[in-house]
This record gives C-alpha cells, structure tokens and sequence, in this order.
C-alpha cells in the first residue's frame, strides 16, 4: 500500500499492492515549510493510518536535516522528530528511514534543480563558500530502502539512508558546470556551515547491492539526474 503522490509514491510504486507493507510518502517534503496546518495534516493521517492497519509493516520517510546546522532548529525538523516519536510509541512494526536531499525529479524547489536552472539560463547566484551538502539519488533511495522493508531484522528501528560523503557547494556548481558545459555566473561570500557527519547506517547494504559511493558518485549520479530531467 502507497500513501501519497509524489516523487517517493512513485519511485516505491511496486508496493502499491502489497497488502503487508504501507509506504507513507504523503508527509511534508518542503523543509522550508511553516504551515502549521500542513504539520498537522500530516500527523493527522499518520494517527488515522496506523490505527486502521496495526498489524502492517509502516515505513516512515523521516529527513537527515538535523545534522544541517541552518535546518536543525526549524519547524520542519522538530516536526518530523515529533513524528518520529509517536511512530516509535504507537506502531507495532515500522522502519523510520531517514534520508539525505535526494537526487530526483521534484515539485520542491530543491538546491540541484535551482542550481540546474542558474546555469542553464545564465542567472547570477551567490554562493556559500563555507556549506556542503548530502546527496542521494532516488534509484538508490529505492533499493536500499528495499533492503530494510524485506528484513525483519532491521524492523522497530531508525536508519539513515544517505551518501558515504558530504561535497561543498562550490564544488558541486563545478560538477554541474562539466555536466551542463557551460560556465556558472555567481558571487562568493563567506558564508555557510558545514554539514555534520551522518552516521552509515548503510555500508552493509551498500556492499551487497554494489552501490559504490566513491568520489565518482556525485559526478555520476548527477549526471544521470541531468540527462533524466532534460526538457
């Protein structure tokens, strides 16, 4: 069963008739979110939701933002730690999946697709000197993802699915520079701060589905992203 109609409903779409497993990915994905009653709505049908099935696997889509320095403090992130506790206190089996900015089609004004279209349309962006950030693309999201919900072993728990490596922004725009062939128009200040360390909750699974997070995958996994999304 699939809750929801987004990037994640879609790329999880082989669960849609599976009786057993609820993917919940109707929550709020905008980390700048403020709309209380979008919180609210959210943890409304996550109530309703677990009452009406307790005896099915729930996967909860939580964020890796509290260990970005700017985004720890924010309503979206005490939200989902909120959220995160009530699934632990009231689900009788669930897997909390917390994931890193995911490299995927989106609706959201993510950092990539802003970066994407500076670029391509020549517009002058300010860059952070002193900020990294963590980027997963979906494909892999999905089958590491799989690992867990097929694992009982790994059930009642709390797992970040996110890259091996943080890369610093002014790095990224040079990747995307490569990939786009074309130079990026941007002013540099001195601002920023790093993203800390995400615990590896994944090394094992990685290894065995042979998903190699080495200094090529941002590069590749970028790449593959831009030529997806083209047009």
């Amino acid at each position: 069963m699939i809750i929801g109609r987004g990037m994640l409903a879609l790329a999880f779409s082989q669960y849609a008739n599976n009786e057993d497993v609820i993917i919940f990915a109707s929550g709020v994905s905008n980390s700048r979110e403020t709309n209380e009653k979008a919180f609210e709505r959210e943890f409304n049908l996550i109530k309703a939701t677990l009452s009406e099935n307790p005896d099915k696997l729930f996967i909860y889509f939580s964020t890796c933002s509290m260990y970005d320095p700017h985004a720890k403090e924010t309503l979206y992130v005490k939200h989902k730690l909120e959220i995160e506790t009530y699934i632990e206190k009231n689900a009788e089996k669930f897997l909390i999946l917390r994931v890193s900015q995911i490299l995927g089609k989106s609706k959201n004004s993510t950092l990539v697709n802003y970066l994407v279209d500076c670029i391509e349309n020549n517009k002058t962006f300010e860059l952070w000197e002193n900020s990294n950030r963590n980027l997963i693309a979906l494909d892999d999201v999905v089958r590491i993802s799989k690992e867990f919900i097929e694992n009982s072993s790994y059930y009642n728990g709390t797992y970040h699915i996110a890259n091996a490596h943080n890369i610093d922004v002014i790095d990224l725009v040079k990747l995307m520079e490569t990939l786009l062939s074309k130079k990026a128009s941007y002013t540099v200040t001195s601002r920023g701060e790093k993203y800390n360390p995400i615990p590896n909750d994944i090394n094992t699974i990685t290894s065995k589905i042979n998903i190699l997070m080495d200094e090529r995958y941002y590069y590749n996994s970028l790449k593959d992203f831009i030529e997806k999304n083209k047009g």
